[in-house]
């Protein structure tokens, strides 16, 4: 149920600004296709749980979305006056981004709290079953995919928000990819163990399942995710997670003139497209 937030995120923070209110307009429609291809909803539960995800979209287009264009407002007025041009500049900036999006997050979730636990409520064990086959599926998709695709995710990431990248900043994300590779089996371990946590801790199985234990047992969960999550696989995330930022400084301190300029007005834009929806 947590994907319903991640997946307006995507929408809004993780395409060009050409593509922001088509996806918006379709956002409902996609979330529900995405939770029923994992879910496999019944037809009684089909329309309850589509007027929840309707009614979810429009909170968070109302009450969350102002939210997101109001930071990209302030980071467009703030780069006008002053880019970072220091370590310290670039890390104060990346860090301000960090908190907003867990800030972001939080504020989304309790917007549409009410919504996803009816949602939650209205599930059964048949759900439960077809999410493990879905989770599992996922599993065999991960452990095929040995080489990943950071570099052009990144790559692409990267140049949606600042255009064209030079040689040398290709080279540094070529770098940063083979240094920072993901072991998809570990990946896979931590989503098994992840898995058998969750249904410890809700006390699912087919005469016990609850969907008002799996809901609450996710707001437990989304307090705290490593609660969850193996030692090896905390030390791998953060590890990378502390390259990762590493790496954003850098791009921010190395931008040419032109991808500064192309910056700013992209965080214009996305502002006035979120703004006009």
């Amino acid at each position: 149920m947590k994907k319903s937030i991640l997946l307006i995120a995507v929408v809004i923070l993780g395409v060009s600004c050409t593509r922001t209110s088509v996806l918006v307009k379709w956002a409902d429609t996609f979330v529900y296709w995405k939770l029923d291809d994992v879910f496999d909803f019944t037809s009684a539960q089909s329309k309850p749980v589509k007027e929840s995800v309707q009614r979810s979209v429009e909170k968070l287009k109302k009450e969350w979305l102002p939210q997101i264009g109001t930071n990209f407002r302030n980071h467009e007025a703030g780069l006008k006056k002053s880019f970072p041009s220091t370590d310290s500049a670039a890390n104060e900036f990346i860090s301000k981004i960090e908190k907003e999006i867990e800030s972001l997050t939080h504020s989304g979730w309790q917007i549409i709290r009410p919504e996803i636990k009816g949602a939650a409520a209205s599930l059964n064990w048949e759900n439960w079953v077809s999410y493990k086959v879905a989770f599992e599926k996922q599993n065999r998709k991960i452990l095929k995919d040995k080489k990943g695709k950071c570099e052009d995710r990144f790559e692409d990431q990267i140049e949606d928000w600042i255009g064209s990248l030079t040689d040398a900043q290709e080279d540094r994300i070529e770098t940063f990819c083979k240094a920072n590779t993901w072991p998809v089996d570990l990946r896979v371990k931590n989503r098994n163990h992840s898995l058998e946590w969750f249904e410890k801790q809700a006390n699912i199985s087919e005469s016990t399942f609850s969907g008002e234990n799996l809901f609450a047992t996710l707001e437990t969960w989304m307090k705290d995710l490593n609660q969850a999550a193996l030692p090896e696989y905390i030390e791998t995330k953060t590890r990378t997670h502390s390259a990762l930022k590493a790496e954003l400084q850098w791009f921010l301190l190395n931008l040419t003139e032109k991808q500064k300029k192309k910056f700013i007005e992209r965080l214009g834009d996305r502002a006035l497209e979120i703004e006009e929806i």
